[in-house]
């Protein structure tokens, strides 16, 4: 498993597990544990993550932070950890900045279990900033969040790396909102940089300004109208020849031997492997059973359930008892679709795809 996967699988088990935790040790427990430990640091070896970590940089004054992740005995992340259902306010945020300044780590993530707020010190060597360079909710995950948190894994953690990732972090999002607020309320200056491009008096007055202000702001709207219509058109497109590239896959592995295969090993050693991938693909989930809990996870299949109990006529489906099972997918479709029915269902198969050679 990769690591978008287990962060993704962690998102989810995160939306699972946050309601049943009612005390602090038991967020620490279900949720930030697992964390600590999707980023390859051992969880059960003290050389390497601390709780309770004391820090005492400044002369005799001590206080502990929830936990230290350390590198050759010297803390490289600090965690300050909070209820899952308690909001992460400028209080808490002080209480971070003084364990970042009585310990010798770069970097200091606040978290709730669900939200997690990654601090260093950008604006003043050694001192944390008021505002996180990464602020991210667990339960609304995005690919940029994912690829900086990928950083952070043990395998990957390089301190001039993440720094210099996060500076381009901090300056990205200051320009977002400025961006933002242009598009939504073009400023004065704004206006003028396009106007003088295309209006060729001499002299932009007052009345020239306001009238180019409303020109521009209609121009940025319809700008952005236009290209999410045409990246529209291109998703249709594409998904309209996948559609027809999943219609000739079956015909395409009998015909061709060097397709790509897929083989599914269950926990009790059975290997499902046909000549067929569409017969590895409803032999695996045949073996499986439990339709109605695959029902329930909601997969889609070419535009219909991946199971149910009616037939459609237009899409290719093979039949198990009274439900209908959709196939009319990929080789890598049907084995991203038995990946996740994997996760979901905790089943502990092992779900491999090669090519055959002639």
């Amino acid at each position: 498993m990769d690591f978008k996967e287990t962060i993704l699988k962690l998102s989810e088990k995160v939306g699972k597990n946050k309601d049943a935790c009612a005390t602090e040790e038991a967020t620490k427990t279900s949720l930030i544990l697992p964390f600590i430990k999707a980023l390859g640091f051992n969880i059960e070896d003290p050389h390497e993550v601390v709780p309770e970590y004391i820090c005492n940089k400044m002369g005799n004054k001590s206080e502990r932070v929830d936990y230290a992740i350390l590198k050759e005995s010297n803390p490289i992340i600090l965690i300050e950890c909070k209820h899952c259902k308690e909001d992460l306010s400028l209080e808490h945020v002080g209480h971070m900045k003084r364990y970042y300044q009585m310990a010798s780590s770069k970097f200091g993530i606040l978290t709730n279990g669900v939200n997690y707020k990654f601090f260093t010190d950008l604006d003043e060597t050694n001192k944390m900033d008021e505002k996180p360079f990464l602020d991210i909710n667990m339960l609304d995950l995005q690919v940029n969040q994912i690829e900086m948190l990928n950083k952070f894994q043990k395998s990957n953690f390089n301190v001039e790396e993440i720094l210099e990732s996060a500076k381009k972090l901090k300056y990205t999002n200051k320009l977002k909102k400025i961006i933002a607020k242009e598009f939504e309320t073009p400023s004065p200056d704004f206006v003028r940089h396009f106007t003088r491009q295309i209006y060729t008096e001499t002299n932009i007055t007052a009345g020239v300004l306001e009238y180019f202000t409303e020109l521009t702001k209609k121009s940025l709207k319809e700008y952005l109208t236009d290209k999410i219509t045409e990246r529209l058109k291109e998703v249709m497109k594409r998904e309209e020849e996948g559609d027809e590239e999943e219609e000739d896959n079956q015909e395409n592995e009998e015909r061709n031997p060097n397709l790509r295969k897929v083989s599914v090993t269950f926990i009790d050693g059975t290997v499902i492997n046909r000549k067929k991938v569409t017969d590895t693909f409803v032999d695996s989930i045949k073996k499986i059973g439990r339709f109605e809990e695959i029902m329930g996870i909601g997969i889609n299949s070419s535009g219909i359930p991946l199971i149910s109990k009616s037939q459609n006529n237009e899409k290719q489906q093979r039949q198990i008892g009274e439900f209908w099972i959709s196939t009319n997918s990929s080789t890598i479709q049907k084995a991203s679709i038995l990946n996740r029915i994997n996760r979901e269902l905790e089943l502990g198969l092992k779900i491999e795809i090669y090519s055959q050679q002639s």
